[in-house]
């Protein structure tokens, strides 16, 4: 339901760059849980083969990531390899709050080989509570301002108007005033 719309949107932002319009590139969030929840639990790893039990996942790389037609549409982003030489690879997100995805350092090993061709980043990305100290990304971060009072471990933050308290502790977090 949502693959041919991905492939639609990558079609028409190419087509937008192609006349010079700018557009942003795209990174795909496929779930690989089959059943259980985010934080473990089996993964799916149907092949094209299996018809319906097509691993969304295994879909989103096949059809979208290794598809020289997409290319230039898929989110790259630069790291450090093991030797020290630098390289470009697509960023994957998997819906899990915890690092590696679904508790699975095996299976996201396997995505990031992408069957060889080593050219997949895979992040961890939830909403909250994750595991931000090994790597995770989430997707409601809070926009924060300093506040020109204590933190609330005192008790007397106030914010300005339009603001308020940051009551959800994220790392790092010494008390803040959410935009």
């Amino acid at each position: 339901a949502i693959l041919r719309p991905l492939q639609v949107l990558a079609e028409e932002w190419l087509a937008l760059r192609a006349q010079g319009i700018p557009t942003p590139s795209i990174v795909a969030w496929p779930t690989a849980a089959c059943g259980g929840d985010n934080t473990k639990g089996p993964v799916c790893l149907g092949t094209k083969d299996d018809g319906s039990q097509y691993a969304m996942w295994r879909w989103i790389l096949d059809e979208f990531y290794n598809n020289p037609a997409y290319a230039d549409i898929v989110y790259k982003v630069e790291v450090e390899d093991a030797d020290g030489s630098s390289s470009e690879k697509k960023l994957l997100f998997l819906p899990s709050p915890v690092v590696p995805a679904y508790g699975n350092a095996s299976f996201v090993g396997m995505l990031e080989a992408n069957s060889g061709r080593n050219d997949v980043l895979v992040r961890s990305m939830w909403a909250m509570d994750n595991d931000f100290d090994h790597g995770a990304w989430s997707f409601f971060s809070s926009c924060q301002a300093p506040c020109p009072a204590p933190p609330p471990s005192t008790g007397g933050l106030s914010c300005p108007a339009g603001e308020h308290v940051d009551i959800v502790e994220a790392p790092g977090d010494n008390g803040s005033c959410d935009c």
